[in-house]
């Protein structure tokens, strides 16, 4: 891939996260998930294309605190940290988590969760946590969804990429992470949108603003 297919590839994911973010349905969702995997399928090009090019690419990255990991192991709860910040018709989200008690809120959530410069590559960044959910077993209470993973299932099971009920993959790991997903895609954030749509909002605007540099790069 060369960088004028990046150019298109950036001008598509730009256009559809605008288009989501000015309509919100559900139509201009599956289109922006389906822009977003195909970045993932571009990330180790990505990667590549900034070494040539000797540019580096800035991406944010959400580290919990020690209270934070502890509480996650502990209670039962789902941590969204839109580190990155999502808009959504003038409503600004930066943590969405889903907890029982007053008590479990406080010590999870603490201070607003913040993106820090890291020295993470975008295939890195992509491989990075974009949200964390209990598992249900005791020996390890705690799953941890990528960025990648997150998107893929998004495309493949709410019918961006493949239709409804005909994502047919051969290998089992490919969607485990499903019911922990469709069980987010349940729950609604600010402005009628499911969580998982305020995450694509995030996810986009993160990487329009980190991969700017190499847009604007003559080809």
């Amino acid at each position: 891939m060369d960088l004028p297919h990046l150019h298109l590839q950036y001008d598509r994911l730009h256009r559809h996260h605008a288009s989501a973010l000015r309509f919100g349905d559900e139509i201009s969702f599956l289109d922006l998930a389906h822009s977003l995997r195909i970045w993932v399928e571009m990330k180790e090009v990505v990667t590549a294309l900034a070494k040539q090019r000797n540019v580096t690419l800035s991406f944010g990255n959400y580290v919990p605190t020690r209270d934070q990991k502890k509480a996650l192991r502990e209670f039962k709860a789902v941590s969204v940290p839109l580190a990155g910040s999502a808009g959504f018709r003038g409503l600004t989200v930066s943590h969405l988590a889903r907890l029982p008690t007053n008590e479990e809120v406080g010590r999870l959530l603490g201070a607003p969760p913040t993106e820090k410069p890291s020295m993470m590559n975008f295939s890195e960044w992509m491989a990075a946590d974009a949200c964390t959910v209990p598992s249900g077993h005791a020996s390890h209470p705690v799953i941890h969804i990528a960025r990648e993973k997150f998107i893929k299932r998004i495309a493949n099971r709410l019918g961006a990429s493949h239709p409804d009920g005909m994502c047919d993959e051969d290998d089992p790991r490919e969607n485990e992470y499903d019911q922990y997903i469709l069980e987010l895609h349940k729950q609604i954030s600010v402005g009628g949108l499911p969580v998982t749509y305020m995450c694509l909002i995030e996810i986009g605007g993160s990487i329009l603003a980190s991969v700017k540099p190499l847009r604007d790069l003559s080809g």
